[in-house]
């Protein structure tokens, strides 16, 4: 079952540029962008700066840490180097705000694997860290350390001649 949570008002809003707020410990904030309502989460998946702090154009959204750039409507990443970031619905009633926060049925496994396969065919070393580094996820099915490595991945050679995973 989804959860409203009301963020603020929509004259808050446009005084300020952006509403944050919570649902439990999930941190969100609003934009407003060519007279459109978007929700975000208020953390830049690339290492966690908060979005609300970052500039909105076009219906998109430019992280000021990395500049890690967002599509406000589906939370896409126009960057291959970064993680898309989770968009939600947004209402309006009576000039309250309120985000509609549901289950996250996200497979996380199947998200690394897959940012990992991307990492490994497009040669992005941050992709491939940042995958393997959320090894400990339940279910990553290769991992009884983070040095073992998928069974598919090429092994690297080092300057000392042995080889390592992309792990």
């Amino acid at each position: 079952m989804a959860e409203h949570v009301k963020i603020g008002s929509v004259d808050e809003l446009r005084a300020r540029g952006w509403l944050t707020g919570k649902a439990g410990s999930l941190p969100i904030c609003v934009f407003e962008s060519d007279g459109e309502l978007f929700a975000l989460d208020d953390r830049c998946p690339h290492m966690g700066f908060p979005l609300h702090r970052g500039t909105v154009e076009s219906g998109l959204l430019t992280c000021h840490w990395h500049n890690a750039r967002f599509d406000l409507r589906s939370g896409g990443t126009l960057d291959p180097w970064a993680d898309d970031v989770r968009a939600y619905p947004v209402e309006v009633d009576d000039g309250t705000v309120t985000v509609v926060v549901a289950a996250d049925h996200t497979d996380r496994v199947e998200y690394l694997r897959r940012r990992l396969e991307e990492g490994l065919e497009q040669g992005i070393t941050l992709v491939i860290a940042k995958a393997c580094s959320d090894c400990s996820t339940p279910g990553w099915p290769w991992v009884t350390s983070c040095g073992s490595g998928p069974p598919s991945a090429p092994a690297t050679a080092r300057r000392d001649g042995a080889r390592d995973s992309p792990c």
